[in-house]
């Protein structure tokens, strides 16, 4: 490559690198200034924490397989950072979005001043602007639902259902509450069917979605089981091929109401396209008063664990912590809690995906062989 070109990618990637900066700083300030800080101050105090924050999301994208192949990427990483302040989780979705982008699944991107939304181009040639990481996540890993593999369904043998009961059922429906994140992995994966579904509040493998959702929208999440959706086919298995077999219900704290059938496109289901109306006329229908759907506001020890566990931390001694604070304050548990134990806020951040460094997956190494 000539030496011209080699610089103009260098030029490029700084101009990138300099409006991530400017996006996360703008935030900053914003932020300070709200509470109460000067704008001198705020600018002279966001001005050095944007560099260190920019400096991390580099960091991250030149190691990501996807990331690290558009130079922009830093400034996608810097917008979904001012909506969701978990580096990992944006590192984790904004690399899916470049995945899709380069296998032109997804449109381009437009960061829109003031740095508050972007646009995505969609395929009829419309703008979809977003304005927060709960509808960017959403969007994306509908998408991306394209690109994964075919959901595993178990044989009629295999399957073994959860021991819970429903909080409700009527006429083969069946309404089971995801009252943790724990229960919302075990429905999303031959819980309440023999099959698994990729709902970013069931994912196993981090980036688990649940507790964004219940610190941003106050979510509280039904999964409702239609068998009169799931025929029995001459093997004796179930036929999960109807998306409406399975709807994630999620009952926000301002009443909003989100569905999502298996197809894992939150806002649009099958048949009832985006109508929420559509489908509680029919689950009355059907004998199920969805109007007995209550929102159940976030415990202190939900708030608690999202804040210590939200950001990577590669000391060993910060996991030893997390085993100690587990074991010394008492579990907040309401009636039809299950105990998750001692290690429940080291299996939290675990599951929300952040990454383990060489020391700290050599410790828990050797001591699960103990």
């Amino acid at each position: 490559m000539k030496l011209k070109n080699v610089l103009a990618l260098l030029l490029e990637a700084s101009q990138y690198d300099i409006e991530a900066e400017k996006i996360i700083s703008s935030d900053i300030i914003s932020k300070l200034m709200d509470d109460g800080v000067s704008n001198e101050e705020a600018q002279e105090r966001a001005n050095e924490e944007s560099k260190k924050i920019a400096a991390q999301l580099i960091s991250k994208a030149k190691e990501d397989t996807y990331l690290k192949q558009k130079s922009n990427s830093i400034v996608l990483l810097a917008l979904l950072y001012t909506w969701e302040d978990s580096i990992q989780n944006v590192v984790i979705n904004g690399s899916k979005y470049i995945k899709l982008l380069l296998k032109n699944k997804i449109g381009n991107f437009e960061i829109r001043k003031p740095y508050k939304t972007m646009a995505i181009k969609k395929s009829d040639g419309k703008d979809l602007v977003i304005d927060n990481f709960i509808d960017f996540h959403q969007y994306v890993d509908g998408l991306d639902e394209d690109d994964a593999p075919k959901r595993e369904v178990a044989s009629a043998g295999d399957w073994v259902p959860t021991t819970d009961k429903p909080i409700m059922s009527s006429n083969g429906i069946d309404v089971y509450e995801g009252r943790s994140v724990g229960r919302c992995i075990e429905y999303s994966h031959y819980g309440v069917t023999p099959t698994s579904y990729s709902f970013c509040i069931g994912a196993k493998g981090g980036g688990n979605a649940y507790s964004g959702y219940r610190v941003r929208h106050g979510s509280t999440f039904y999964f409702i089981v239609d068998k009169n959706r799931m025929p029995v086919k001459p093997d004796g298995s179930l036929d999960t091929s109807d998306p409406l077999h399975i709807i994630v219900y999620d009952l926000q704290k301002d009443g909003t109401v989100q569905l999502t059938d298996s197809s894992n496109r939150t806002g649009h289901i099958a048949e009832f396209g985006t109508s929420v109306e559509g489908y509680q006329n029919y689950l009355k229908k059907m004998g199920i008063d969805y109007t007995k759907f209550k929102n159940r506001p976030m415990s202190e020890e939900e708030k608690w664990t999202n804040e210590i566990t939200k950001n990577t931390n590669p000391s060993v001694d910060f996991l030893i912590d997390l085993i100690k604070y587990g074991q010394s304050r008492e579990e907040e548990l309401e009636p039809g809690d299950k105990k998750v134990g001692a290690l429940r806020y080291l299996s939290h951040y675990i599951i929300l995906g952040n990454p383990l460094s060489d020391e700290q997956f050599d410790w828990l190494y050797t001591r699960a062989n103990k």
